[in-house]
């Protein structure tokens, strides 16, 4: 399937920023529209998704338009999921598990980068396969704790 992508200038200034490739985006919707593996907010019209893609992950939020869909932003971070922790079901949220209806709540989840792993706030669900971080945790608290880590393994 070969999807069709809107990305306005302020959004395609972020993905460079970040250097993250359209293609690896349109791949990412393409594989969350196919396999239904996404979070949705109907009450936004906003679909969510976050896959492990080689040594790091990546997610995007977007939306329909027209005949395709339209990035809202996307984001990747290094740490790799470890298992999920806690399930704090009465701190439910407006998305949903598109393959299940499931209501997605806060979740606390177990993250690891280079050997260092510590408990991390993010939200999912009991039937979805990953912990969906959100941007501001990926891009600021988890993005600074890399660069700690990275810099205490190399001195």
């Amino acid at each position: 399937m070969t999807i069709n992508l809107v990305i306005k200038p302020e959004v395609a200034a972020v993905l460079k920023e970040r250097g993250i490739k359209e293609d690896e985006v349109k791949t990412l919707i393409d594989w969350a529209e196919t396999t239904k593996e996404k979070f949705v907010d109907s009450t936004k019209n906003l679909h969510w998704t976050t896959k492990a893609v080689g040594n790091a992950n990546l997610s995007a939020v977007y939306k329909p338009a027209g005949t395709g869909f339209e990035l809202v932003t996307a984001y990747g971070f290094k740490v790799m999921q470890k298992g999920i922790t806690d399930y704090i079901t009465e701190d439910t949220t407006d998305w949903v598990y598109a393959r299940t209806n499931e209501k997605v709540t806060r979740i606390t989840a177990d993250w690891e980068y280079i050997g260092v792993r510590r408990l991390a706030s993010a939200l999912g669900c009991k039937s979805c396969p990953t912990a969906y971080l959100e941007e501001y945790m990926a891009t600021k608290t988890i993005a600074i704790a890399q660069m700690l880590l990275e810099k205490k393994k190399g001195s």
